[in-house]
């Protein structure tokens, strides 16, 4: 027994050792601290978050296809003006935590948490985003189109990552970008900093696919990338938006 005793107690001896020597000397790293350290963005697989064949993959599935300004309005849970506060990852997905301005639509909260399709991480060498918008940028107020994510309340998903995020200013800037034959666009941090939307051509792989799914969910992408100008000129009038 006392032999036991022993070998339990030198059990929790060494444990509390361990757990201690980990701590002091593993770094903990904020979502900040790892953006600082990475200079470039990978925008990759934009089109998989609009095919029809459902389920999509998890990380893709929630988003919907919107096809008139009408369409966007009835869809959407919350619809309001935000500005960003913080952002953390978890999971292997960004959450940004927003001061909610203004209201349209949906529950009236003071703050929420939005899922915004990206992650990084030590053990990525960029940051990584699965849709046509940057990441929302401090100081900037932002018109969005939610809908409800788990767990419920206070988190949130943008529609679909073309049409659920607008930033309140007078002109939006938008570029044009070629995919390679790895359906991926790398562009450097400053230049993501410099702009509000990527308009990715994703010709290459719409030729080359034999999968009907994969070029359905292209041209799917196109058409809701293509409407992106013109609805935010109509929803700011609509909702009488000064910029």
């Amino acid at each position: 027994m006392k032999k036991k005793i022993i070998i339990l107690g030198l059990t929790i001896v060494l444990g509390l050792t361990m757990s201690l020597y980990l701590k002091s000397h593993t770094k903990e790293t904020t979502f900040q601290e790892q953006y600082d350290q990475k200079d470039m963005f990978h925008f990759s697989d934009v089109y998989y978050a609009f095919s029809d064949v459902h389920p999509r993959s998890t990380y893709h599935d929630d988003y919907i296809n919107i096809h008139s300004v009408e369409d966007l309005f009835a869809q959407s849970d919350f619809i309001g003006e935000v500005q960003m506060n913080s952002r953390q990852q978890k999971y292997n997905i960004i959450e940004t935590d927003v001061t909610v301005l203004k209201c349209y639509k949906g529950k009236k909260i003071k703050e929420m948490t939005i899922y915004e399709p990206a992650y990084t991480g030590p053990m990525y060498d960029s940051i990584n985003i699965s849709g046509s918008m940057p990441l929302m940028k401090e100081n900037q107020r932002y018109l969005v189109f939610l809908i409800e994510a788990m767990p419920k309340d206070h988190y949130f998903n943008f529609i679909n990552t073309c049409l659920g995020c607008y930033p309140i200013k007078e002109n939006i800037i938008s570029k044009k970008y070629v995919s390679g034959d790895d359906s991926l666009v790398s562009l450097s941090k400053e230049e993501v900093e410099q702009i509000d939307f990527l308009d990715i051509d994703y010709t290459f792989d719409y030729e080359n696919f034999a999968d009907e799914t994969l070029k359905q969910a292209i041209l799917n992408y196109n058409k809701q990338k293509d409407q992106y100008k013109s609805f935010k000129e109509t929803i700011f009038k609509k909702l009488d938006i000064k910029v």
